[in-house]
């Protein structure tokens, strides 16, 4: 259902709403720099955020009253909840499109929440872009040398998706990895699960097979630091085969277990298990913030973007 374009070629016109999340990666202000005049912009911003704003927005403390700049508390989920309703339901008679390329994994599951709380009506005027990256942690000689984020600051239930956690049931940790496994384990080490489950991201892009790779490493790397029931892929591509991959995992865990997905991968697999999360209220969805990230290195923009129309998301 993806289609995937040059950023060049996207098409906005006056009167249009564009909504994206101001962060130190260069990927969030790429389709920001190719707006036209007469679109009305919205940029989120952390005001907590501890690095240089990346790209367009690194002055945009100085310029906000140039832009609709809306500073949020990325841990009161409440108010991110409400944030996005008021966007969503402000915006009715406009298209509304949304930049999630660096939107943090909470607010972005958060939104698809809100989203699936609109008629079908709201949904055929919303999609939600990603900028594909062409590399991340691009100063590293080695695969194994990149890193994304370190340390885990804490952990979380996400908003509208905190499941079921029934006692004296065993826990199952579905981990969707991505480059840092230390990470991985000290949430392993906080949520203290019974069981693991461990996918691993696949791409059909060939210039980003290495990535593919990097992740089965990073799982198989975890065997001596875990005794988990299994591994499974999951698409970093096609959210309807991302759902599908991730289902199948799910099934693999008997009725008696509680489930908790843990994703440390990209934010089209996030999309894709926050429409899980919907279509099974008994998933737990958490996130983790870090402590450290590689903000001058982290990714680089191969010029592509996902499209991804809220109307044909909703109906997977």
């Amino acid at each position: 259902m993806a289609t995937i374009v040059e950023v060049s070629s996207l098409d906005f016109v006056i009167g249009d709403v564009f909504v994206c999340w101001a962060s130190f990666e260069a990927r969030s202000s790429q389709i920001f720099d190719s707006l036209p005049g007469g679109v009305r912009s919205v940029v989120f911003a952390s005001n907590q955020h501890e690095y240089p704003f990346g790209g367009s927005f690194s002055g945009i403390r100085r310029r906000g009253s140039r832009l609709d700049v809306r500073w949020i508390d990325r841990d009161n989920q409440i108010a991110v909840y409400d944030d996005m309703v008021d966007l969503v339901g402000s915006t009715s008679s406009n298209r509304l499109w949304i930049d999630v390329t660096c939107f943090p994994r909470e607010f972005l599951a958060i939104l698809i929440k809100v989203l699936s709380r609109f008629d079908e009506q709201v949904h055929s005027r919303v999609c939600l872009f990603y900028s594909q990256a062409d590399d991340y942690a691009c100063g590293a000689k080695h695969d194994d040398d990149k890193w994304l984020v370190k340390g885990v600051q804490s952990v979380a239930p996400i908003l509208g998706f905190r499941g079921v956690r029934r006692p004296g049931k065993d826990l199952v940790l579905l981990g969707m990895l991505g480059f840092d496994v230390d990470r991985f384990l000290l949430i392993s080490n906080e949520i203290q699960a019974d069981r693991f489950l461990l996918g691993v991201g696949g791409t059909l892009v060939a210039e980003r097979s290495w990535m593919e790779a990097k992740n089965a490493r990073a799982v198989s790397s975890l065997q001596s630091f875990l005794d988990y029931d299994g591994e499974f892929r999951f698409s970093c591509d096609d959210v309807g085969q991302c759902m599908a991959d991730v289902e199948g995992a799910i099934a693999r865990v008997s009725e008696s277990a509680d489930v908790m997905i843990v994703n440390l991968n990209n934010k089209v697999s996030v999309i894709a298990t926050a429409l899980l999360g919907l279509k099974f209220p008994r998933l737990r969805l958490c996130h983790s913030s870090g402590i450290v990230y590689n903000w001058r290195e982290y990714s680089s923009a191969n010029g592509k973007v996902i499209i991804l129309p809220v109307d044909e998301l909703m109906k997977l």
